[in-house]
């Protein structure tokens, strides 16, 4: 139904009657604007770009080392406005993207992994401070392990590094524990 303050058009492709603002605009067609609507003109165009995926990778390709650099600046500009109007959702967003990114996992597993700890390190059983638990993962496998503090994900990390060295650590502990000279709940019986 046509009103003066409202102009239509048939798409071509559903043949429905709609109005005007449903249409992108086209500078080749006598009205400026596409046959088809947006939502007809859009399925078109998803099935194109399967039908012609190299084609659009190299236009893509050639589009972004031609804009990059404009890109990567409008980018670090949006970004800094981000984080410096909402720093707490920049940082959830940070958070959630990067377990992903790094680790492979989601933040629901994230939630599920703390649940299951009861929301304590893994290691050494005491509870985040002011930083989250960390993903504790194999640097030589990736597999994920765990939650873990701070103090004990870097530990982990070193001493993984060089197995040796927790022989050395262990025995110089006993030494002072034997001693008298190590102040600390160690106890030389432990396993």
């Amino acid at each position: 139904m046509e009103t003066l303050d409202q102009p239509t058009k048939t798409c071509s492709a559903c043949k429905e009657r709609k109005s005007i603002d449903t249409y992108g605009k086209c500078n080749q067609t006598k009205d400026g604007l596409r046959g088809k609507c947006k939502s007809c003109w859009s399925k078109y165009m998803v099935e194109w770009q399967k039908r012609n995926t190299e084609y659009v990778n190299k236009k893509n390709s050639v589009w972004k080392k031609k804009n990059g650099e404009k890109v990567n600046k409008y980018n670090t500009a949006w970004r800094m406005q981000a984080k410096e109007s909402n720093p707490e959702l920049w940082k959830e967003r940070e958070f959630r993207s990067g377990l992903k990114k790094h680790y492979g996992v989601t933040p629901e597993w994230y939630s599920a992994q703390l649940s299951s700890q009861k929301g304590v390190c893994a290691l050494c059983g005491n509870q985040p401070g002011e930083k989250r638990l960390a993903v504790d993962h194999s640097h030589v496998t990736n597999q994920v392990r765990g939650l873990l503090c701070t103090h004990c994900n870097t530990g982990l990390h070193k001493m993984e590094e060089n197995l040796g060295w927790i022989r050395k650590a262990e025995a110089y502990l006993l030494k002072h524990a034997k001693q008298g000279t190590l102040q600390s709940c160690f106890h030389p019986n432990q396993p």
